[in-house]
């Protein structure tokens, strides 16, 4: 049997200017993406989706170099962990 209208979700459709709100608020709540959609029931991948049309600058990431500091004795094995805002985690070895 179909389902009724009224289980079936709805989609809210916004505007470019609901999405320009919509990325303020996340900015100022000081939120991940992610928690900030999860509370405010979005798709994260809508969220970014808009994030990109409207403002493309804020989805451009630049190339930051990490120079190790020489150390006075060598060492045989070394590990560094980078911890994301975002959760990711980052492990290099050597």
């Amino acid at each position: 049997m179909p389902e009724s209208s009224e289980s079936t979700k709805s989609r809210k459709r916004r505007t470019a200017k609901d999405w320009s709100r919509i990325l303020q608020r996340q900015q100022a709540s000081g939120l991940s993406r992610t928690e900030f959609c999860r509370r405010e029931a979005i798709a994260l991948s809508s969220f970014d989706r808009w994030r990109q049309r409207v403002d493309p600058e804020a989805t451009r990431t630049s190339f930051v170099e990490l120079v190790p500091a020489t150390p006075t004795i060598r060492e045989k094995s070394w590990s560094l962990e980078i911890e994301l805002p975002n959760g990711v985690e980052l492990r290099f070895r050597g």
